[in-house]
């Protein structure tokens, strides 16, 4: 993977991270308007709010732990989600979301491994 590539894949690694969070926020006010209040909301959706904003902070500065720890993190998130739910076949959305941000931090580990200028170097 080339510098290009790298950043292309980081770009679209924090947008769609992005996108699932805004996507969370309305699902998150939908699930309060719909006959409970805002204060009925488990304080599990805030905090995943949060952390979700977090990680597409840290995916835009180039944070190889934060791609890597994003990726987990949605994995797992939504591996619970799916076994929670009782669905017969795999999501096919998730899945999809889950190549990108793969694509995402390998553009952060080529990102940062191209971008390593030596200690030793002399620059003239």
């Amino acid at each position: 993977m080339d510098l290009e590539k790298a950043n292309r894949a980081i770009k679209i690694n924090w947008i769609l991270t992005l996108l699932f969070g805004g996507g969370s926020i309305i699902v998150t006010i939908a699930y309060a308007l719909g006959g409970t209040s805002i204060t009925d909301i488990v304080l599990w959706n805030w905090i995943d709010l949060l952390i979700t904003f977090g990680f597409a902070f840290a995916i835009y500065k180039k944070s190889r732990i934060g791609a890597g720890l994003w990726l987990v993190y949605f994995l797992v998130t939504q591996l619970l989600g799916w076994l929670e739910s009782g669905v017969a076949g795999p999501p096919v959305g998730p899945i999809i979301l889950l190549f990108f941000f793969f694509q995402g931090f390998r553009g952060a580990m080529a990102y940062h491994q191209l971008n390593d200028i030596p200690a030793d170097s002399v620059a003239v």
